[in-house]
């Protein structure tokens, strides 16, 4: 479960990256779910981030990574090892499986 935001004052760019999240929700297979929010500290990052989990916890599972804050975390591949492992591990067959052989 997600605190509670007290303010939210609204972007543009935020705005318009919550209404693509929430399509990406919507059509899984033709956007992808794996995004970076970054920026000078201080702009909101955390505060986005909040409120995207705040408003789709029932739709989507989140997992944060982040330089400083994570323990272990100081480099680009100890970033990308920490969340190849927080991917979901797939179960049964690979979409790719089910596609016809374009060789």
């Amino acid at each position: 479960m997600t605190t509670s935001i007290a303010y939210y004052i609204s972007r543009k760019q935020a705005q318009d990256f919550l209404a693509k999240f929430a399509q990406a929700l919507l059509s899984p297979e033709s956007t992808p779910l794996l995004f970076q929010i970054y920026g000078f500290g201080g702009v909101g990052k955390t505060t986005l981030t909040q409120k995207l989990k705040e408003t789709h916890e029932l739709q989507a599972d989140f997992a944060e990574v982040s330089f400083g804050l994570t323990a272990g975390i100081e480099t680009p591949l100890k970033l990308m090892e920490k969340l190849y492992e927080l991917l979901p591990k797939p179960t049964g067959l690979w979409r790719r499986d089910l596609l016809p052989n374009s060789r």
